[in-house]
């Protein structure tokens, strides 16, 4: 269940990152660009979800070994066990309260939106998230927390430090995101399609 908790929640911000990404290059004004972009979203949706899991799992299990590990990046590692990425570490305190108060910055701008429409139960929402904020910025002061770049790096024949994904995970979150990525950037595309261009022209 933590697996599947951990997959849905990064499967997610990758593809809507990358959906986003990729929809915006499609109006970026280059030609090769928005083609590639129709490509990849054209073969992406029209081949089965299934196969390109098999297909994500079978080039994991083919990575080379510890010793000869790709580092496509500074600090990421892919080898036969596995991709090994830099993560942040907590020298003090607990991370929960840091994970709190990004929430509450995303509530804040969510309900600051909503304020805009709906002007009482906006306001509410708006001293919550800010009392929310407050609180755990507090917290964070108060106990002192310390974060820390904590990154892979080769020792001996193992790869330490950093967080470290199985081949399975890897493949999973590869697949599942990069499968999504094309739906949301087909709805990014269809979403600034549907926006009228307008006369160009100031009012007077």
């Amino acid at each position: 269940m933590l697996n599947t908790l951990k997959l849905a929640v990064a499967g997610c911000a990758l593809a809507t990152t990358l959906g986003l990404a990729l929809g915006l290059l499609r109006f970026a004004g280059n030609a090769l660009l928005a083609r590639l972009v129709d490509s990849y979203v054209e073969i992406v949706r029209n081949t089965p979800l299934t196969l390109q899991l098999f297909f994500w799992i079978a080039s994991t299990h083919a990575l080379p070994s510890v010793r000869q590990a790709f580092n496509p990046a500074p600090f990421t590692y892919l080898c036969v066990r596995g991709v090994y990425l830099p993560w942040v570490t907590v020298e003090r305190g607990e991370i929960w309260p840091l994970l709190a108060f990004l929430a509450a910055l995303a509530l804040g701008v969510r309900f600051a939106r909503w304020r805009l429409q709906r002007p009482l139960a906006g306001w509410f929402w708006f001293l919550v998230t800010a009392l929310s904020i407050g609180a755990t910025a507090f917290w964070l002061v108060w106990r002192e927390v310390s974060l820390s770049p904590d990154l892979p790096r080769l020792k001996g024949f193992n790869i330490v430090g950093g967080i470290g994904l199985t081949p399975e995970f890897a493949a999973m979150l590869a697949g599942l995101a990069l499968y999504y990525a094309a739906s949301v950037a087909k709805i990014v595309r269809s979403g600034l399609q549907s926006v009228d261009k307008g006369s160009g022209k100031l009012a007077a």
